[in-house]
């Protein structure tokens, strides 16, 4: 299926179908909608995969249900100045009842879905601030900026708890599900590994890659970890005491031209998939290397991929504001 420009009085609207149990990796485009008038620098699931948080550079995050065919709720971040947005939204995440934006604007918004409503507005960096993530537990947040600072903030009282020097931009970071480990990538090309149990202390630092690295993700069972670089290649890390890198992922044609281009494993940690500049969505074998498929239709380059935790979905999202569901 090929996008097709809607008008920006649909751009809030789309239609899913019935989530179906889907095995394996997908073939074709279930559906193409405008989600953003804007470039969309991130996407997420929410942990049960009915919904889809989707952040746009207009500084907006909708979040969009797989179940009532729409978009429930649009989540503002900024007014528009001469038509211009005063804010762009750079990384989303959703858990439990929150959702998280990460602004253009040095901060990092936390909303509620019980009331969606503005709860906090993390203030502390001294640049963009490019990564965000909820704990598990929800306890805390951790966000990473352009500033080469990580810090860490409690969620109930928004106070900030750690603010930590990395030595570089921070432009992704994840936690793994213990909430024990952070793994955070940066424009430096490497790749560190943060203790999280008592205080946050660095426990590894590598260099895996040859150029700056736009995405790390810990795998659902957090034995391995993916990253993504502008050496156009993804990486994937299983000794996570040595963090020496175990495969490549590479293709001729695939280009990573977005310094915060994400990438993604499957539920699994069988397939791994990252969106190129051609506007392809790349997924290769994560055991053997193999290029398994590259589902092509995107008109622009892909700026982010994410997987469902059931593996019944897979989304992705592009320069020119479309997202396409993926069977």
């Amino acid at each position: 299926a090929q996008a097709v420009e809607s008008s920006p009085s649909k751009a809030g609207r789309a239609i899913f179908g019935k989530p179906d149990i889907v095995s394996g990796i997908p073939s074709e485009s279930m559906h193409v909608f405008k989600a953003h008038n804007t470039e969309i620098p991130s996407l997420c699931f929410n942990e049960d995969g009915t919904k889809l948080a989707t952040g746009g550079a207009d500084g907006n995050v909708r979040l969009w249900s797989l179940t009532t065919k729409n978009c429930n709720s649009v989540l503002r971040s900024s007014s528009s100045s001469g038509g211009v947005a005063t804010n762009a939204i750079m990384n989303v995440d959703f858990r439990k009842k929150f959702v998280l934006g990460c602004g253009s604007d040095r901060s990092c918004r936390i909303w509620t879905l019980d009331t969606e409503r503005l709860i906090h507005k993390f203030t502390g960096h001294a640049g963009k601030v490019c990564a965000g993530k909820f704990t598990p537990d929800c306890k805390a947040v951790i966000t990473g900026s352009t500033d080469r600072k990580v810090m860490v903030w409690n969620l109930e009282s928004g106070h900030r708890l750690r603010n930590i020097s990395c030595g570089s931009t921070c432009n992704s970071l994840d936690v793994n599900e213990e909430g024990t480990l952070l793994v955070t990538g940066h424009q430096d090309n490497r790749v560190r590994l943060w203790d999280l149990r008592a205080s946050v202390k660095q426990v590894k630092v590598v260099q895996v890659h040859s150029g700056q690295v736009t995405s790390v993700r810990f795998s659902k069972d957090g034995k391995s970890i993916l990253t993504n670089s502008m050496d156009d290649s993804l990486c994937i890390i299983k000794d996570l005491s040595s963090m020496a890198p175990t495969h490549y992922l590479r293709d001729s044609d695939f280009r990573t031209r977005k310094a915060l281009s994400s990438s993604c494993f499957n539920p699994s940690a069988e397939y791994a998939a990252a969106g190129g500049v051609d506007g392809g969505v790349y997924i290769w074998n994560t055991a053997d290397e193999k290029l398994e498929k590259v589902l092509r239709s995107h008109t622009s380059p892909v700026t982010g991929v994410s997987w469902s935790s059931t593996g019944n979905h897979l989304a992705s999202c592009d320069y020119n504001g479309f997202v396409v569901m993926w069977k």
